[in-house]
């Protein structure tokens, strides 16, 4: 059941959104594919001037060389959630029957279209070599292997026009989802196609109702094709001074429905991928593979603590939401009712951020709501509040009204309301298939599965997977990550995935001493 307050809808309610889907395809980069009934598909495309606003300038199209020839052999979706990772479907870097990586894959946020076959580079292109899956979706023994299928793909140089990266909210059930990427067309084929064929390489956006399955999984009417998989699942409400968007989960899966439109879907972000992501979203390579790229020397003067950006944006009140709208009041005198019913964490002016929103009445989804910082620069990592345990919010990270209002706004970026591009000049539209994706019968019972109560762990290139600083090789930083992480659980550490570091984990990675390659 739906606990999650619902603001107004800002947008025509969509009448039948969905997905006309070929049942088989496995894995691949692409998104759900569609039904050839035009009246499900009412996405809409994105301009050029729309694309560079927030948080659709972070969504980027990918080009995935799958052999390492150095030709495209593939197009999709991801996004950019920090200054050296890109989200994106596990299946778009991962071949599960070979059980092995893409070579590599170029990241182009915010690509536009001018005209038909000719597009629009506003942002430069990142090139990714080093990608992750969860050990779920790598392994052939999964059941289930959509509900884990989630990838990372990691870049070496930040971009230097964006520093505030798409918003993620964990264990989150809106009632409606938008999806926004780059989906692709192919003559004849009724499961790919597009509201305007000549279009393909455009960015498109849609808008759907939303369900639920088994926790791990959103399912929604909201229309996709090929190309769509790894699209950001965004939820979002209208203030009246602007829209707070954040991802929920990734589009990668389609449902076929025989009677009616038939859905999109992918997995969530909850508590079992929470420490996951979090990883990816810090990672970070080493100062080396930095300088060997050419990357602008970082300024270690600079501040982007959580405190500056308060003083920024007191001194520009025009950039705030309306905290009264979206609900937000200062912590109360008395405890909550109840835990927190969803997370956030996001990197903010190129700093990183979790928090915790919980509501006035733990029973009421429409009640107002207070904001607990777990995580801050320039702040003291807080331990989130569960019933039982002492209530004291001024030493605990909770924020004021204002504060809170403040933190949603930087959330959207509302400090930069305009990206220069660095490219202007139009490109010839690469002409390569958008790949097929794991679609299922809409019927289809799969709750019945432990699996989904596990926790999700990270899974790298086999001869790789004791690097765990990325440097491109096993050395002493490795080890010394190893042992201080020595008994923990969910932790990348844990090679062997039996949930605890430990001696076959120094093992294998004392047998993998040396270059990754």
């Amino acid at each position: 059941m739906n606990t999650n307050p619902q603001p107004s809808f800002p947008f025509p309610r969509p009448s039948c959104l969905g997905v006309k889907l070929l049942v088989g395809a496995l894995s691949a980069c692409a998104s759900v594919a569609m039904a050839d009934d035009p009246s499900c598909d009412e996405r809409v495309e994105l301009s050029c001037n729309q694309v560079l606003q927030f948080p659709d300038r972070v969504i980027s199209e990918i080009l995935v060389d799958n052999d390492g020839d150095g030709r495209t052999d593939t197009r999709g979706t991801a996004f950019l959630v920090g200054r050296h990772c890109a989200l994106t479907s596990g299946h778009c870097i991962f071949d599960r029957d070979s059980l092995s990586f893409a070579a590599s894959a170029s990241i182009r946020p915010a690509v536009c279209m001018q005209a038909p076959g000719r597009q629009i580079l506003q942002l430069p292109t990142r090139n990714s070599f080093r990608f992750e899956t969860t050990t779920k979706y790598a392994s052939r023994n999964t059941t289930w292997p959509y509900k884990f299928d989630i990838g990372a793909m990691h870049f070496t140089c930040p971009y230097e026009q964006i520093t505030t990266f798409m918003p993620l909210v964990f264990n989150f059930d809106p009632n409606f989802a938008r999806i926004g990427g780059y989906p692709g067309f192919t003559p004849g084929d009724p499961h790919a196609q597009i509201p305007d064929p000549s279009r393909v390489g455009a960015p498109w956006r849609g808008f759907g109702e939303t369900d639920y399955e088994a926790g791990r999984v959103v399912k929604y009417q909201a229309k996709s094709s090929k190309g769509h998989s790894g699209s950001p699942v965004m939820s979002f409400a209208f203030d009246g001074s602007g829209l707070k968007v954040d991802a929920f989960a990734i589009n990668s899966t389609g449902w076929v429905n025989s009677v009616e439109c038939d859905r999109s879907g992918g997995p969530r972000f909850t508590d079992k991928n929470r420490e996951l992501i979090r990883s990816w979203m810090n990672f970070r390579p080493s100062d080396e593979d930095r300088d060997a790229a050419g990357c602008p020397k970082e300024d270690s003067g600079s501040s982007n603590s959580w405190w500056d950006v308060i003083d920024l944006y007191a001194t520009h009140p025009e950039w705030t939401l309306n905290g009264d709208e979206l609900g937000l009041i200062d912590p109360p005198s008395a405890e909550p009712m109840g835990p927190s019913p969803y997370q956030y964490m996001q990197v903010i002016r190129d700093g990183f951020y979790e928090f915790a929103v919980f509501h006035l009445d733990a029973h009421d989804a429409q009640s107002p709501r207070f904001i607990q910082m777990l995580d801050a620069p320039g702040m003291m990592r807080q331990e989130q509040w569960q019933p039982g345990m002492p209530w004291n919010p001024d030493e605990m990270g909770f924020l004021s009204a204002s504060e809170a209002t403040i933190l949603f706004s930087a959330s959207m970026a509302r400090d930069q309301f305009e990206v220069e591009p660095e490219w202007g000049a139009p490109v010839e539209l690469d002409e390569v298939a958008s790949i097929e994706m794991p679609l299922l019968p809409a019927d289809l019972d799969t709750s019945d599965d432990p699996q989904a109560d596990e926790i999700d762990r990270a899974y790298v290139a086999q001869e790789c997977l004791a690097d765990l600083d990325g440097d491109g090789e096993v050395s002493g930083s490795d080890l010394a990550r190893l042992l201080g992480e020595w008994g923990s659980e969910s932790s990348s550490a844990d090679f062997n995935g039996d949930g605890i570091v430990g001696p076959e984990d120094l093992a294998q990675l004392l047998g993998s001493y040396g270059d990754c390659n």
